[in-house]
């Protein structure tokens, strides 16, 4: 190193006293500069939202929040498969956004599954490793709202009205959310595990399992029902399982808390584009989250990303609601 750009220091050390020499850089802005433009090229979002070459997976990838992460991850340079039981509407998903997507990289692959049956998850992951050998994301998304008995509840301070609503529920409806919404989140994230150690690169931990819940888990209140409520505080406990179990594999579970977003499930229908209106919420609904309105696919999205790219996170619940759970009771 020449004289220009170093010099020697005398240090005293502290403790023993002894002097010591040390040579010390001094300021290249040459050397400077090369460095500030490749840590700020390190710093911009089309690097550190870069998915290019990542598969991912997203079960109800069709319709919701399951397309908006889709688009979001294929919008970045991701294969993203996407699972659902109704084949036509996966098929129109794909034709409907997928051009706009390869453009930028990223595809949309429709493929029949339904998340409820073991031998459908089989065939499905097997295909998915003929077609495409690992899976680096997967986002558990299927879900299914059950019996709402308590919006028909008129004065909640009298019993036998109670009873009458709340044991109108059948045990099959509860059946039927508990295996879409906890069972099925269950088998799909082990369904996968195979496929996502494969997707981890040389260090490990590039793979990771995201549960998609519901801030109806978080709170006392009851969202939708006294089901889906249950099965999504389930679901929370399931992903942060999965954080802890899946260490040893190097397979990372976070998961995300939404609150109130257009969907199939909040409105009455999706359009031609296989996507929900936020204009067909229940005005009622949106007036109690504290930003003034409901989430959009951008909120979902940057929320997605950011899960998907930093590799950081493991066992976080992530809640992208507006702030409404800061105005209900938490349940933990």
């Amino acid at each position: 190193m020449t004289r220009r750009h170093a010099e020697q220091t005398r240090y005293i050390n502290l403790i023993s006293g002894e002097t010591i020499l040390a040579e010390q850089q001094t300021f290249n802005p040459l050397t400077a500069n090369r460095l500030t433009r490749t840590m700020s090229s390190n710093l911009t979002a089309s690097n550190l939202f870069n998915l290019s070459g990542k598969i991912a997976v997203v079960t109800g990838g069709a319709t919701g929040l399951g397309l908006m992460m889709s688009e979001a991850f294929a919008a970045n340079g991701a294969t993203v498969y996407i699972l659902g039981r109704r084949l036509e509407a996966l098929q129109k998903t794909a034709d409907v956004h997928s051009p706009s997507l390869e453009s930028r990289g990223g595809k949309l692959i429709p493929l029949q599954c339904d998340v409820t049956s073991k031998d459908s998850l089989k065939e499905a992951t097997k295909k998915i490793e003929e077609q495409s050998g690992k899976v680096n994301i997967l986002v558990v998304n299927s879900g299914v709202p059950g019996p709402r008995s308590t919006s028909n509840l008129k004065d909640p301070s009298n019993a036998q009205e109670v009873y009458e609503c709340l044991f109108n529920d059948e045990v099959e409806e509860w059946d039927q959310v508990l295996r879409t919404n906890v069972a099925g989140a269950y088998f799909t994230t082990v369904a996968f595990i195979p496929l996502l150690a494969k997707g981890n690169g040389a260090g490990g931990y590039d793979s990771q399992v995201i549960t998609i819940a519901s801030i109806g888990g978080l709170s006392k209140q009851i969202a939708s029902g006294f089901s889906y409520s249950a099965s999504k505080a389930a679901a929370v406990h399931l992903g942060r399982n999965f954080s802890n179990f899946l260490i040893p594999l190097k397979i990372r579970s976070n998961i995300i808390c939404p609150g109130l977003f257009p969907s199939e499930m909040t409105t009455p229908s999706s359009g031609d584009n296989n996507k929900s209106s936020g204009s067909d919420l229940p005005k009622e609904r949106v007036a109690t989250i504290p930003v003034g309105r409901a989430g959009t696919e951008e909120d979902m999205a940057q929320t997605a990303l950011f899960l998907a790219c930093c590799g950081f996170t493991n066992g976080s619940i992530v809640t992208v609601d507006g702030g409404s759970l800061s105005n209900k009771p938490s349940a933990f």
